[in-house]
């Protein structure tokens, strides 16, 4: 979920910025095989994912205790995300913008009479 957000951020700001047209920041294929990749790996860490046994949970147990208090996804937790993914969304952009202003602009502008 993150990272789709973070995608959605930086095409809603590309269309903003560029006065809403409608071309997408990254081509199908990369779509394609981002969109691929992160579904498929859940599902194959379910397939070879194995059970852990009573002794290794107990001398672990530190790693189950927000588990065991409800604690795996809150409002909390979803919000934070979802402004996290805004944020570094917003920052590729501008981190982009900045990049290509002052390193290839003037690469290009060095070619032109």
């Amino acid at each position: 979920m993150h990272r789709g957000l973070i995608i959605s951020i930086i095409q809603m700001i590309f269309s903003l910025v560029f006065y809403f047209v409608a071309i997408p920041v990254f081509n199908g294929w990369l779509m394609l095989g981002y969109a691929t990749l992160y579904t498929m790996l859940p599902v194959i860490c379910l397939i070879i994912d194995e059970d852990v046994t009573k002794q290794k949970a107990m001398e672990y147990s530190e790693l189950y205790k927000p588990l065991l208090k409800g604690r795996e996804l809150t409002e909390k937790t979803f919000l934070f995300w979802f402004w996290r993914s805004i944020y570094q969304g917003i920052s590729h952009v501008q981190l982009s913008r900045l990049d290509y202003h002052c390193f290839y602009l003037p690469l290009f502008q060095a070619f032109l009479p």
